[in-house]
């Protein structure tokens, strides 16, 4: 059997390929840290006591272990009544190691004054 020792590498910007596969999306309101190093995660937020929302994006890193590459996220913020209107575009690169079998983009976006959003 042979074993080719320089394996092709799927590039991202190639059609049908991807360098990752999306594992999760969680959103939080504070950045303060629980117990064991968790957050605490919310789906509903009120809004006259949200100043700051955050994002923490997690994915499968599918060159793990073979090579680093970059990433182009974008994360948005809507608000949702009776029609969805968006609140911010968050646009990001990120260099992904070869080393980390999960990446993860964790941002947010603000508005100073409670209530602001």
């Amino acid at each position: 059997m042979d074993f080719d020792p320089n394996p092709p590498i799927i590039q991202n910007d190639v059609p049908g390929h991807k360098n990752w596969k999306f594992k999760e999306l969680k959103i939080y309101a504070s950045t303060e840290w629980l117990a064991d190093n968790k957050k605490k995660y919310r789906q509903v937020f009120d809004r006259l006591e949200t100043s700051y929302i955050y994002a923490e994006l997690s994915f499968h890193n599918k060159l793990f272990d073979i090579d680093d590459w970059e990433v182009n996220v974008e994360l948005r913020c809507y608000v949702v009544k009776k029609q969805r209107k968006e609140l911010c575009a968050l646009p990001f690169q990120r260099k992904v190691s070869k080393f980390d079998p999960i990446g993860y983009i964790r941002e947010g976006g603000a508005n100073k004054a409670e209530g602001g959003f």
